[in-house]
């Protein structure tokens, strides 16, 4: 094999690729079903540079037609990543198998010595981008469940909306280059593998990471949000809070302080009120005008600065009192507290210690 400057990135591409799905199927975490399907997006990019490896060496044509199948399996590995990491209780169900279908087709086409070409080419592009933009948008769905049914910070998956996004860009050099020209950029290296190249790396740098923190939401989180949604488009009328409910939940806020747990829910919260998650929905959403994560954090704000006024401890330290009110992000928890106070938690400090 001639080892030339075009043949490097595929190899580092191969190495890299392999060595995290490797190390994403042996780990044992709460989420291996999105281990499982990161490494298999991975895996696949190895397999296919292997392939364009060969085919850059040996020059094998038909090798040219079985590229189309791994276009194919991209889009349904990374939606059905994107959705193992979005609900807490995401299990892989076999009719998640009907996405690969097309892929199994022109697979077996390929061995058959049959090709679709050019219009499996055109198809896998049109597929590819359904794919990546419908997960685009589940993701910006889930940030709105989020905001009303926890208060967690640090779970919004924009870096995986960054992956989607900067695989769409790759997409979009590679269709250029599919209807002109490769784009070379230095010693016959083409932009795209440069660019998966870099993907690999925010994956590794990013992905492996996020999976073992993240928590995720459940159906019945999604379903709540969707109806707080549909009332405020429909503006359909909702039951005012009974004096009993509120006084219950101030009682609550005030003598228990359950915002100041990190893993605060509206599922968790509703049961120590004795009501239900979606009853607890209404009446912040209605009666105090706030979606169930502002609500939380503006709690947490108001303890922050009070325990700023009068600290039982003159030695306490910022990140103490963050912690202590329930925030694990110290830019989430300054940003907040800036846009509550027009001051940073320090000046606040300094405000009242002097």
């Amino acid at each position: 094999m001639s080892l030339d400057f075009i043949n490097i990135i595929p190899l580092i591409i191969i190495f890299q690729s392999t060595l995290f799905g490797i190390v994403l199927l042996s780990h044992k975490g709460k989420k291996r079903s999105s281990n499982y399907l990161l490494a298999s997006f991975l895996l696949l990019l190895a397999v296919q540079f292997g392939l364009i490896l060969l085919r850059n060496v040996y020059v094998i044509e038909r090798l040219y037609d079985i590229m189309n199948v791994f276009g194919l399996l991209y889009g349904p590995v990374l939606y059905l990543y994107s959705a193992s990491l979005i609900f807490s209780d995401f299990k892989f169900k076999p009719k998640f198998l009907l996405h690969f279908i097309p892929a199994v087709i022109v697979l077996v086409t390929w061995f058959f010595d049959f090709t679709f070409n050019p219009y499996t080419q055109n198809i896998m592009y049109v597929l590819i981008v359904s794919y990546i933009g419908y997960s685009i948008y589940r993701i910006l769905n889930y940030r709105r469940v989020l905001k009303n049914t926890t208060a967690v910070q640090h779970t919004d998956l924009k870096w995986l909306q960054w992956i989607l996004i900067v695989f769409a860009i790759i997409l979009c050099f590679d269709i250029v280059e599919y209807l002109f020209q490769e784009i070379k950029v230095v010693f016959g290296i083409t932009l795209v593998h440069i660019m998966v190249l870099i993907m690999v790396n925010w994956i590794f740098y990013k992905g492996l990471k996020q999976p073992q923190l993240f928590q995720g939401v459940s159906t019945r989180d999604q379903s709540i949000s969707d109806e707080i949604v549909h009332n405020k488009v429909q503006q359909t009328h909702v039951e005012d809070a009974t004096k009993e409910e509120l006084n219950t939940i101030i009682e609550l806020f005030n003598t228990e302080k359950p915002y100041t747990d990190l893993g605060v829910s509206l599922s968790s919260l509703a049961e120590q009120l004795g009501m239900s998650d979606r009853r607890l929905s209404q009446i912040i959403n209605h009666h105090f005008q706030k979606n169930f994560m502002t609500f939380i954090n503006d709690y947490r704000i108001d303890f922050a600065k009070h325990r700023l006024e009068n600290p039982v401890d003159p030695k306490e330290t910022i990140l103490e009192v963050m912690y202590d009110v329930g925030f694990n992000s110290k830019s989430s928890f300054n940003t907040l507290f800036k846009k509550n106070t027009g001051l940073t938690p320090s000046e606040y400090k300094k405000k009242f210690s002097s």
